[in-house]
């Protein structure tokens, strides 16, 4: 009688329990990097990589895209803006973000520093809008007037931190 109520349970607990969800990390370590010159000494950087193959319905909870800047210049807020890779074709920037998404590195001091940049918005576009996948674009933000990406204030140090992207993402049942 008591084995049978176990398996009783299990069975009710199996089938009638909701799925697990699973949350999952992925480093995605091949990320090419473009430096391309805007105008005098400002320049942008452009980041382009492939996205694994997701198996279903996933969420995207946090994207980051990581990589190491040598700050040249300092005393001195450094205000960067994350756009699509459509966004900043050929050189020129196409239509302003309506809700660009930004970073800000302090630069108290001169040296090496890891910067973490928040990609999570186009990430889930990618993934879940139907939006293609064309890189990312990091500018100096448009709305400062002192360019940040400029060459005497910071250096793209990839020897330091080559760029990688981490992606902390949920499987939904």
């Amino acid at each position: 009688m008591k084995a049978n109520s176990l398996t009783l349970l299990a069975l009710v607990l199996l089938f009638f329990l909701p799925p697990v969800i699973r949350a999952e990390v992925i480093t995605i370590g091949k990320v090419t990097t473009e430096v391309k010159v805007v105008s005098g000494t400002e320049f942008k950087l452009f980041f382009k990589f492939d996205l694994p193959k997701f198996a279903g319905k996933v969420s995207i909870d946090y994207a980051e895209l990581t990589l190491g800047l040598n700050v040249v210049e300092q005393n001195s807020q450094k205000f960067f803006e994350i756009l699509s890779g459509t966004e900043a074709v050929a050189g020129k920037l196409g239509v302003y973000n309506s809700n660009p998404v930004t970073a800000t590195v302090s630069s108290r001091e001169k040296n090496l520093k890891v910067i973490e940049l928040d990609i999570t918005q186009l990430l889930d576009l990618w993934v879940n809008g139907g939006v293609a996948n064309n890189g990312i674009t990091l500018i100096s933000h448009r709305r400062v007037a002192e360019k940040s990406l400029a060459t005497g204030k910071v250096d793209f140090a990839p020897e330091f931190k080559a760029p990688t992207v981490r992606i902390f993402y949920t499987v939904q049942p």
